[in-house]
């Protein structure tokens, strides 16, 4: 897999504890293309690799989007990155891949829960909405932990 620089283009403070970071590629050229659920391996400067979610629209060309949740217990990662990163750094990356690809299936899917970070998961609903056809409804359970519910018609699925 090759590595790509990428330039940090934009960043923003979503809550205390989420970064976006918006990145180009350094030499200008076009990004690969990605499915909903892919990843990027960022290489840190500090000697870490740390995998973070593409949340843009993979129909739409442009930039890479992120989410970093700053772990308050984790190895420095996104420490660093919350911390350290700036508008213009240059990164190397890896990718995109997705671990976990969308394919058809006899079984439906219904997903009760999320994380603090449930506006990036949000987001891939959306791009994957596009390219299937299924609703969804959010729900407020409990304070920042959502509930999502996700209905699909017989004929279309999402398996793993």
């Amino acid at each position: 897999m090759d590595t790509l620089e990428l330039k940090v283009v934009g960043i923003r403070d979503e809550t205390d504890r989420i970064k976006t970071l918006v990145l180009e590629r350094n030499d200008g050229l076009a990004l690969p293309g990605f499915e909903p659920g892919a990843h990027i391996d960022l290489h840190l400067p500090i000697g870490l690799v740390r995998q973070y979610s593409l949340l843009n629209d993979p129909a739409e060309p442009g930039p890479y989007v992120l989410g970093v949740l700053r772990e308050l217990q984790g190895r420095g990662g996104s420490e660093w990155v919350h911390q350290q990163i700036e508008p213009g750094m240059v990164l190397k990356a890896g990718g995109p891949r997705n671990n976990f690809p969308l394919v058809q299936a006899r079984q439906h899917l219904l997903i009760a829960g999320a994380s603090v970070s449930h506006r990036c998961f949000q987001w891939r609903l959306r791009c994957i909405a596009r390219v299937r056809i299924f609703n969804f409804t959010i729900v407020p359970a409990a304070p920042r932990t959502p509930l999502i519910l996700i209905g699909l018609p017989p004929t279309v699925g999402v398996g793993i």
